[in-house]
């Protein structure tokens, strides 16, 4: 059975305007979002398990947001810290109490919802009886956490690690034109020695292995002067964990 899936995340932020981009941003990207601007109501929806992520001020005016990092990772869930403050002693702190990420603000929304997909595929790696997150796009279905590309009929596509995350990269990003320097910066995560020469491999090889006519692609398109679009509506899925 194959259902619709958004993670979860609480966003805890006390500045209402920051509070509110953030929270559009993360809906265009498919989380659902809910927001409070304290310790104290996020302490509630946290006993209440409903949040997959929490996204928090480090500084609310009821406390610090570091005090909810314990309660959360109790219950299981991602924590990542956002603050105005960069200074290297909030980020340790806030990283030993066992946040699992932290970024200064201004945030840009579409790296917090990279960063925020991967840590949400990391918390469902630890639990294999929790549904699995899919993507599906034309014929094509991609696990993030086996790492797997299969198609509706031809079965499962051999990918390298690297040609699996630049994949994921694109499938995250359906639709928007990505330069070779923001793929680097995204798949430095997986492999710090990805250049401009790998990106370009990399697309050659799956285009090879994912379009029907490899030389007109229609799927992982060129976009001269910037970089690469990957053209298809992407869905994200939730599926059933397969039994015995």
């Amino acid at each position: 059975m194959v259902t619709q899936s958004k993670p979860r995340v609480l966003l805890i932020e006390d500045d209402e305007v920051t509070s509110m981009r953030i929270e559009a941003g993360l809906n265009r990207k498919n989380f659902e979002v809910k927001t409070t601007s304290t310790v104290e109501a996020a302490a509630r929806q946290i006993t209440n398990n409903w949040p997959d992520i929490l996204v928090l001020d480090v500084y609310l005016p009821d406390g610090l947001g570091l005090s909810l990092i314990e309660q959360a990772r109790g219950k299981g869930m991602g924590v990542f810290c956002i603050s105005s403050m960069s200074g290297l002693e909030d980020r340790v702190t806030a990283l030993k109490l066992g946040a699992d990420d932290y970024l200064a603000k201004p945030i840009a929304n579409t790296e917090l919802a990279i960063k925020l997909n991967n840590l949400y595929d990391r918390l469902d790696r630890g639990e294999p009886d929790k549904p699995r997150n899919l993507y599906q796009f034309g014929e094509y279905t991609c696990d993030p956490l086996a790492q797997v590309v299969t198609h509706v009929e031809a079965g499962r596509v051999d990918t390298t690690p690297g040609e699996f995350a630049t994949l994921l990269a694109f499938v995250r990003n359906a639709k928007v034109a990505l330069s070779r320097e923001r793929l680097i910066q995204i798949l430095s995560s997986h492999d710090k020695s990805v250049n401009d020469r790998a990106i370009d491999i990399m697309v050659y090889k799956l285009r090879q292995k994912l379009e029907v006519a490899p030389k007109k692609p229609t799927l992982i398109k060129t976009v001269y002067g910037v970089g690469y679009l990957f053209d298809a509506n992407v869905q994200q899925v939730e599926a059933e964990p397969q039994m015995g």
